[in-house]
């Protein structure tokens, strides 16, 4: 178990890596192909231009769609929206989703113990730090423990099923748990997007 642990953190590290590497900046690069793309149809439109500029400019296109479908879907994802499929270019409706969610998840008053309002981030995360100072502070008089009886009166695995638990995982059915995982799932702490890495 240990060692499934310490591959674990050295994906998650590599992921870490990946993301900062490939998606740190998807915004400047979009905002890059499109203003090459301008720069090569600008000097397409000499009547003395190269036939080069007709790839240079097919390429571009396909870049720019490239790292605007990764923007979209990473916006996508953030925003935790999935009615929408990728490829509409709803990425204002996207944004909006995601400040919704970023005013949903942010506390803006606290009602106290005592019944007093706060509001200023200050007394909020007092409040807050005072609440879980007492909570974890606090001692039990008794500490509970199992109920045998209770516990052998249920439903309990029978010894197939229990053996069935401690069976090593495999590579295949680490691979099928992966493909599992959707598309438009969020990306954790590493900011890994799979999506991308199915149409590369």
């Amino acid at each position: 178990m240990e060692s499934v642990c310490q591959k674990l953190k050295v994906t998650r590290m590599k992921l870490k890596e990946l993301n900062t590497q490939e998606f740190n900046s998807v915004g400047a690069k979009v905002q890059e192909c499109r203003q090459r793309l301008e720069i090569t149809q600008s000097l397409m439109r000499d009547q003395q231009h190269a036939s080069e500029l007709f790839t240079i400019e097919r390429d571009l296109i396909k870049e720019l769609e490239r790292w605007s479908g990764v923007k979209e879907s990473i916006v996508k994802q953030k925003s935790r929206t999935k009615w929408l499929q990728l490829g509409d270019g709803n990425t204002a409706y996207f944004y909006a989703n995601l400040r919704s969610r970023l005013a949903q998840n942010r506390i803006k008053h606290l009602t106290t113990a005592q019944g007093n309002i706060v509001q200023k981030t200050v007394d909020i995360e007092k409040e807050i730090k005072e609440f879980y100072v007492g909570l974890l502070g606090s001692t039990a008089v008794q500490i509970p423990v199992v109920d045998i009886p209770i516990m052998k009166s249920v439903n309990c695995l029978n010894r197939v099923q229990q053996q069935a638990l401690i069976v090593p995982i495999d590579r295949e059915e680490i691979h099928a748990a992966l493909l599992s995982i959707d598309d438009q799932r969020a990306p954790g702490c590493d900011g890994f997007n799979t999506l991308f890495f199915k149409k590369a």
